[in-house]
């Protein structure tokens, strides 16, 4: 499945500010249009991608953030269930946090 906004799949986000304005829409339900200075840097701030981790928290999900010494892994849960559903990577936490933000979204 891809992006509503953009019709990537989440394994094709990369850093930068598609992928924070895919994050602010789908994710976050954020509404268009965005101004830039107000758009967060979810996909580049650490600070800005533990709001979507926060969100996670409060939808009682449960995620596992980890280095596997080439890149960083995410294992996320649906809302009722225990165990990982979505397991992505990417090469700094804050993309591997959006793509499996992404990832959730498409499912539910």
């Amino acid at each position: 499945m891809t992006c509503p906004r953009c019709h990537k799949t989440p394994e094709e986000h990369e850093a930068g500010r598609e992928t924070d304005a895919c994050i602010a829409k789908v994710v976050m339900g954020y509404e268009e249009p965005f101004g830039d200075a107000w758009l967060r840097h979810y996909s580049t701030r650490i600070a800005d991608a533990d709001e979507i981790m926060k969100k996670w928290e409060n939808e009682g999900r449960l995620y596992h953030l980890r280095w596997n010494g080439k890149n960083y892994m995410v294992d996320l849960s649906k809302s009722d269930e225990i165990y990982a559903v979505y397991s992505v990577e990417g090469d700094t936490k804050e993309i591997a946090i959006c793509r499996a933000a992404l990832m959730a979204s498409k499912e539910e």
